[in-house]
């Protein structure tokens, strides 16, 4: 079953740590919750994949895993929402160095059109 890592009651975060983001579908304030689970995975060094297996949480999963908020955003509430969630995770990309020529061509991709 795959499951989802960070949102909601039935969530890998909430089955295995009793923490999880609210709500469903990526906006805003559910991208600034999972960074912030994201964050915490980089430096502890693991995370869990959707069957809630521990695997190791590595700086490009990380940037994977925040690139994706910008697509999910995009699909689940239109275009504008998508680019505040992109200077959200430019910013946390930025911060951590892990912002690369090639992160910052996704995030243009993602919202543009």
């Amino acid at each position: 079953m795959k499951r989802n890592i960070y949102q909601g009651p039935e969530s890998c975060w909430a089955q295995r740590e009793h923490v999880y983001v609210t709500g469903s579908g990526i906006d805003t304030r559910a991208a600034r919750g999972i960074m912030a689970l994201i964050e915490k995975e980089l430096r502890r060094g693991w995370t869990y994949d959707h069957s809630c297996r521990r695997i190791r949480m590595t700086p490009e999963l990380a940037r994977k895993r925040a690139l994706y908020l910008i697509a999910l955003a995009k699909k689940h509430y239109g275009v504008g929402e998508a680019k505040k969630v992109a200077e959200i995770v430019y910013e946390w990309l930025e911060r951590h160095r892990l912002l690369s020529k090639s992160a910052k061509r996704k995030i243009a991709a993602y919202v543009s059109a």
